[in-house]
């Protein structure tokens, strides 16, 4: 009678669990799953996000109420993660299976989300989502254009050496690249070169000299991984370029020794230029520069197969027969027909614009009487024809003058940007600020630098030395001033962008004591929107926020939370989400991370 008894108990148990027990690796029916969000101390936690995660992607939500009670009607059973996230970092983890009838997640307390490790490996429960999974840092990434993939440097510390590597977005798959590279990071390094080649430095055995190590310049196919170039660090003049199928370069192919000094030895170079088919992997090399043994080059402007640059011969300064080459003598070189030519020698010159011309046909330069600051003649020059035509003719003593400071152009080569000071007797009486200085008629004109923003009044570029900086954003037109500055006794990052024409968006952000730059804004691909790395002043840590184009950091929405610096940020192709790296809390080392471009609010009302 005791064993009738028993089987009757448990017959009873089968039928109130809805007929029969479930399978949990095959579960079927539906239930309702119940809550409780608190804090620390017990409170409800009202109007926060209670996420149900099946297979690590969030598949359905729904908000606390006032008593912290969140509730979900779900049709499917099984194991699954409950998550809730309260927008500022805090949250709680259940994992827990459900069967048919009511489950309860119980009373679940409220802590920073970054402590509970598998949050981070799960998609769309509004925190910090990490991407990559392999061991180690990675450092120095570069982004492509097209947001399809992220290259970098990846190192598990101590002894070992780099990994360069492939990372696709946005699934995360990994490819290693080249292995064991023990890379040089002083000067230029790891460079994305048009999508199609990435450049790197690394100690590499010189040849003929295999017993020296010396850094060497290193040119990698990124979808291949195959070495297209490697070469000690003296054969390699500035950066290569990507045209069409073809990489070009010059290469400093010879060297003897010219004069000691106290440094060490100097040396001559003989230079040549060279050609590298992408496909093919041909290299070719034209004739030597015919400018005799060079001691010093300077590449200043290159655009499709065309470079124009300036070579130097000097010799030691204590040598009676010393004669040095004219230091603006201007060549040309055709990469396509490995030629070079000579193209005119612009005399003394007090400044050249920036490496970047808007098209590489023009330089624009800045002839004078560079040690008297009475006048300076703003001229252009033809790199095809080697004509020169005056730009503006500047007065030192009244509109100004950009002394030894180097000109912006911009994109369309429509107008010059330069930072004019006036003189009198040839020295400093007044910073006059940045100009724009129109290269058809000349025409000079200053870009305010007196602004309001929250209610505060700034002026920017002040004093003889200022540490303002001045650069023309995406749309070729607007120029975009920043400075670090005191601002009614508060220290602030100003950005102000200006429009020609148009009024000025200024805005200002709170920044710490030993910030000495203005915080980064990210555009979204369609530019309705904006990324801010900001310092959180009370963990010390950079942080991104999120909202519409032109809003100020007070209107915009914390995103991050992991207490680390999050850095190299980029949107993503379409927009929805912010790639970045920072520390991963779990392992400890610098991962890539995405989060969702759109505040939780946001999203909501998407």
């Amino acid at each position: 009678m005791r064993k009738i008894t028993v089987i009757l108990s448990c017959l009873a148990l089968v039928a109130a669990c809805g007929g029969g027990f479930q399978d949990m690796d095959d579960p079927e029916g539906s239930c309702r799953l119940i809550g409780q969000a608190l804090t620390p101390d017990g409170e409800p936690v009202d109007g926060i996000w209670a996420y149900l995660v099946r297979d690590g992607q969030a598949v359905d939500r729904v908000r606390t109420n006032a008593r912290g009670e969140f509730e979900m009607e779900l049709d499917a059973l099984g194991p699954v993660d409950v998550v809730l996230n309260d927008a500022a970092g805090r949250g709680s983890l259940k994992q827990m299976a459900l069967y048919e009838g009511d489950n309860d997640a119980g009373r679940l307390f409220l802590q920073p989300l970054e402590s509970l490790a598998p949050v981070v490996d799960m998609r769309g429960v509004g925190f910090e989502e990490r991407i990559t999974t392999e061991r180690g840092d990675y450092l120095h990434p570069q982004y492509n254009s097209d947001r399809s993939a992220v290259y970098a440097a990846r190192r598990l510390g101590g002894e070992a050496n780099y990994e360069v590597v492939r990372i696709d977005l946005p699934s995360g798959a990994e490819t290693v690249l080249r292995s064991d590279e023990d890379l040089y990071w002083n000067g230029p390094s790891f460079t994305l070169i048009e999508d199609r080649v990435l450049y790197y430095q690394s100690y590499r055995p010189v040849p003929d000299e295999p017993d020296t190590i010396a850094q060497s310049h290193v040119l990698v196919d990124t979808s291949s991984g195959a070495e297209l170039y490697s070469a000690p660090w003296w054969q390699v003049i500035d950066l290569p370029w990507v045209h069409g199928d073809a990489i070009y370069f010059f290469e400093a192919f010879e060297r003897t020794k010219a004069y000691d000094t106290i440094f060490g030895w100097a040396y001559y170079y003989n230079v040549r230029p060279v050609r590298q088919d992408l496909v093919t992997g041909d290299r070719t090399a034209g004739r030597t520069i015919p400018t005799n043994w060079i001691s010093y080059f300077s590449l200043l402007v290159h655009s499709g197969s065309t470079a124009a640059f300036s070579p130097r011969h000097d010799c030691d300064p204590e040598d009676p027969q010393c004669d040095w080459d004219p230091p603006s003598a201007v060549y040309s070189t055709d990469f396509e027909t490995l030629t070079t030519r000579y193209v005119t020698n612009l005399g003394q010159v007090a400044s050249w614009t920036t490496d970047e011309s808007w098209n590489g046909d023009a330089l624009y330069f800045i002839s004078a009487d560079a040690y008297s600051y009475v006048s300076q003649t703003i001229e252009r020059l033809d790199v095809a024809s080697g004509d020169i035509e005056t730009v503006a003719q500047l007065d030192c003593g009244s509109t100004g003058c950009p002394g030894w400071t180097a000109l912006d152009v911009s994109p369309d080569g429509g107008e010059l940007l330069a930072f004019l000071y006036r003189y009198e007797d040839s020295q400093r009486s007044e910073a006059l600020g940045f100009h724009r200085i129109d290269t058809g008629s000349g025409l000079v004109t200053q870009i305010p630098s007196a602004h309001t923003a929250d209610g505060r009044a700034f002026v920017l570029c002040q004093g003889e030395y200022p540490n303002c900086d001045a650069a023309y954003a995406a749309d070729g037109s607007t120029v975009v001033l920043t400075e670090v500055l005191e601002i009614e006794g508060e220290r602030f990052g100003a950005r102000v962008e200006i429009p020609a024409p148009g009024p000025a968006l200024a805005r200002i952000y709170a920044v710490g004591e030993g910030d000495y730059y203005v915080p980064a804004v990210y555009s979204s691909p369609d530019s309705s929107r904006e990324a801010l790395r900001l310092r959180d002043l009370d963990s010390g840590f950079f942080q991104l926020l999120v909202g519409e184009a032109g809003e100020s950091s007070e209107a915009m929405l914390r995103q991050t939370h992991i207490t680390a610096d999050h850095s190299t940020v980029s949107y993503s192709a379409d927009g929805a989400f912010l790639y970045y790296f920072t520390r991963d809390p779990i392992s400890g080392y610098v991962q890539l991370f995405r989060v969702s471009a759109f505040g939780l609010g946001e999203e909501e009302a998407r």
